[in-house]
């Protein structure tokens, strides 16, 4: 992995993802990104899943700070559609804290606690 933070803005995989979903603007692929990490058991491209989460967490009018202005407010403005699959969102954000190889490799830093808390405060926005 590339740029490694603690925020979900600060990897590679999921800035590469929103970039995607920039461009796109379709969630077709925000819903596909969650079906296939839940499909997968929840190990890997956990960094696109946090991200397509953020995005269902901000059409739910729970926005993380860190994420785009511009896409904060695309999603907003499709409350209705990330609604439908609020559940996925929900069934990644606790794939990711806790059966997702994002998960061990930050287990094996000393910034577990704070990256913990960035996934926490997904699910709580999540609801």
């Amino acid at each position: 992995m590339g740029a490694w933070g603690v925020q979900f803005t600060e990897n590679d995989g999921a800035l590469d993802f929103l970039g995607e979903i920039g461009e796109s603007r379709d969630w077709a692929d925000v819903e596909a990104c969650l079906t296939d990490f839940i499909d997968s058991g929840g190990y890997d491209d956990a960094d696109q899943a946090f991200a397509a989460s953020e995005l269902v967490a901000a059409a739910l009018g729970n926005p993380s700070p860190h994420l785009d202005a511009e896409l904060a407010a695309w999603a907003a403005e499709h409350a209705e559609r990330a609604a439908a699959f609020a559940s996925k969102a929900k069934q990644a954000a606790d794939l990711i804290a806790t059966s997702s190889e994002l998960n061990e490799l930050w287990a094996e830093t000393d910034e577990y606690a704070d990256w913990q808390a960035s996934v926490d405060d997904l699910e709580r926005r999540l609801g």
